[in-house]
């Protein structure tokens, strides 16, 4: 179901349809998917089909990460870093940045030696 949340959302075999994308990206968060959780939180972060809401988006993050997802406990930490929705916290950041990290996130290792400097 993700998957096709995800051809769908980059056009792959026809034209980019964010509402087909968001239904399917829906089903697999539904069936408990982190996949199709995350997705879900990008095009509501992203303004992808969709509104932009970023309590939305921190919402589907934070079942993903609920789950154990390393990735999505990065996008929480994205969304800190930079005040998407709330204000910003570099504390709030490096907290979600260091368990995506300790998950293997090599993306959230990046974002920590960047917020040494803030």
């Amino acid at each position: 179901m993700n998957n096709l949340g995800w051809l769908y959302g980059h056009g792959l075999g026809g034209a980019r349809d964010y509402d087909k994308a968001r239904e399917w990206y829906q089903k697999a968060a539904e069936a408990g998917n982190p996949a199709g959780m995350i997705n879900l939180g990008w095009l509501y972060e992203y303004s992808r089909g969709v509104a932009q809401d970023y309590d939305k988006a921190r919402e589907w993050y934070q079942k993903a990460a609920d789950a154990g997802n390393a990735e999505a406990m990065y996008y929480l930490g994205g969304l800190y870093e930079y005040g998407k929705g709330f204000a910003q916290d570099y504390d709030k950041a490096r907290e979600w940045y260091q368990k995506a990290a300790n998950g293997g996130n090599r993306d959230a290792k990046k974002a920590l030696v960047r917020l040494r400097q803030k």
